[in-house]
């Protein structure tokens, strides 16, 4: 009889061990805030985000293609102004800015960038 209520014992902590814990999807400060790049023109550029005038790169946004940026949770935590800016690589074109003013999780700014004519 004991080791039947010891099998039994051990039954039910496998089935609890393996139940699943219940989740009410993600926390707000676990959703990425994105900076969506659509670079229009021909010269690639290097993104950067930009803080209390302090610039930190975010990567590449090739010519002619829409680049997807996640933003850095550490941009994120203090409710500063953050603004983006376009740099072109290889030629004279005008940087491209956007001011976002405050970023949150879950956020999706969109920086596009022209052809000037």
């Amino acid at each position: 009889m004991r080791l039947s209520h010891m099998l039994v014992g051990l039954g039910v902590v496998a089935v609890v061990g393996c139940a699943k814990p219940r989740t009410e999807g993600p926390r707000p400060e676990m959703v990425p805030a994105l900076l969506v790049v659509e670079n229009n023109g021909f010269l690639d550029r290097t993104v950067f985000i930009v803080r209390s005038g302090l610039k930190a790169r975010l990567g590449i946004a090739p010519g002619h293609q829409r680049t997807e940026f996640t933003i850095p949770q550490k941009y994120l935590w203090d409710q500063s102004s953050l603004s983006f800016l376009a740099d072109p690589i290889g030629g004279p074109a005008p940087p491209a800015t956007r001011n976002a003013g405050v970023v949150n999780p879950g956020d999706r700014i969109v920086l596009t960038i022209n052809v000037p004519n």
